[in-house]
């Protein structure tokens, strides 16, 4: 049997995998927070395997077990409930039901748009949210999304034909798509640079923004092989757009990295290859299905009004790197709660069904416990008027709702109860010496 230290901190050593995977992504600030909360978790194992047990033996003629003895028909009403006629009877049904409520709550994810905070999306009544509607409404609203545009001229190019550069690019800048204004360019006092200011058609926070970066960047192509000038974005959100391109490319990295320390760790303690498998898919569908909410809500401003929300923007750039941080250590937990009980009952008894309805009876009241109070926690944030606040609390209490009661609760019993033994099937198994006797 594996011992019982491995599988009662499999869960915090999985924590700590996720928030020190924080620092892949190669975000100063993301690190950092990472690589703090691993030590955090580091601290609690510590304290669970020397504080904890001191106290629990000073206090220990003070602790009594809970008395579980029940009657014979109290014990038969359990045994006939929810649990045996849905996921216990009907395993396959079961998996289906929950993984399609896991997919529809998924679908908005798939038009998820990342992005930077920005005061357009303030409530109305802050000064920030007043100044950019006044700019927008007086000046348009690409007047919020101004783009610098600095270009290196050519140092062998005589002045005339530095002046002729700029003005070219001037033009170039002004006729691109939308573009709504460029200003002349300026040049420096030591006339090695020039600096233009490209005003966009809308704000912030528009893919037509993100895609005119794109244009002026393939545009130094063309200026570097004719003028033999460089031009470089810069400025508040041409730097937003650059960390939103970085975040993306990371995220599928950070997540898959994540994920496979994880299945190796958690094959090698349960010693199975379906139970890791099956734990990985369903943390893959609760996330889906938490971005797919936090989408609904904060991007397309659906029940607006019930979330407080004043205006749709995409989601904060660095929002899924950390809902994928924090999610995954505690999907993991509830997976451990779960999964060692049931394995414990298999090896000793042989009988998967009874197996998962102890798991089950024993375990769902601390995962729904756990979860309540993650969910209150991360929920009551939401309260705050702050967009990224609100969008970062309403994502992970979204996602502790999906992995706890969904996932964790009746897609992996479900799972497990289906497969059989072939949870257990793994090189060196064996079965343990005490059976059960019927």
């Amino acid at each position: 049997m594996v011992p019982r230290l491995q599988r009662g901190h499999l869960g915090f050593a999985q924590v700590i995998i996720a928030v020190a995977g924080l620092s892949l992504v190669g975000i100063d600030f993301l690190t950092q927070m990472g690589l703090a909360a691993a030590v955090g978790v580091a601290f609690a194992i510590l304290s669970a395997l020397t504080l904890l047990p001191a106290l629990i033996s000073l206090v220990h003629k003070h602790i009594r077990p809970a008395n579980n003895q029940t009657g014979k028909h109290k014990q038969k009403a359990k045994n006939n409930g929810l649990v045996e006629h849905t996921i216990i009877r009907h395993p396959f049904v079961t998996v289906i039901v929950s993984a399609l409520v896991l997919l529809g709550f998924a679908i908005p994810s798939g038009h998820m748009r990342l992005g930077m905070p920005y005061n357009g999306a303030l409530p109305t009544n802050q000064t920030e949210r007043k100044a950019y509607d006044i700019l927008s409404d007086k000046f348009g609203e690409g007047m919020n999304a101004q783009l610098i545009t600095v270009a290196k001229l050519d140092k062998n190019a005589t002045p005339d034909e530095k002046q002729q550069d700029v003005m070219e690019i001037t033009k170039h800048l002004s006729e691109m798509k939308y573009v709504k204004m460029a200003t002349p360019g300026m040049m420096s006092s030591s006339g090695k640079y020039a600096v233009f200011m490209v005003i966009p058609t809308e704000g912030p926070e528009s893919v037509k923004t993100d895609q005119l970066a794109h244009h002026i960047k393939k545009y130094s192509n063309t200026t570097e092989d004719k003028m033999n000038t460089k031009l470089v974005l810069t400025g508040t959100n041409a730097i937003n757009i650059d960390i939103v391109e970085k975040l993306n490319k990371a995220i599928p990295i950070f997540a898959g990295i994540v994920m496979a320390l994880a299945f190796v760790l958690m094959m090698i303690v349960f010693r199975s290859f379906i139970i890791p498998l099956v734990a990985m898919a369903g943390f893959g569908l609760s996330l889906l299905a938490s971005f797919g909410a936090l989408t609904a809500v904060m991007q397309d401003a659906v029940l607006n009004t019930v979330f407080g929300i004043s205006k749709g923007a995409p989601i904060i750039a660095f929002l899924p790197v950390i809902a994928i941080g924090i999610l995954f250590g505690l999907a993991m937990d509830y997976e451990v709660f779960l999964v060692s009980r049931i394995r414990k009952i298999y090896l000793l008894t042989g009988d998967n069904t009874k197996a998962v309805r102890t798991g089950m009876k024993e375990n769902a009241k601390v995962i729904i416990t756990a979860g309540l109070i993650m969910i209150s926690v991360f929920g009551s944030f939401a309260i705050t008027s702050n967009p990224t606040s609100k969008s970062i609390s309403l994502a992970l209490a979204f996602g502790v709702f999906f992995d706890a009661f969904i996932v964790r609760l009746i897609f992996v019993p479900a799972m497990i109860k289906l497969c059989g033994k072939w949870n257990w099937v793994f090189p060196g198994m064996r079965r343990s010496k005490i059976e059960y006797k019927k």
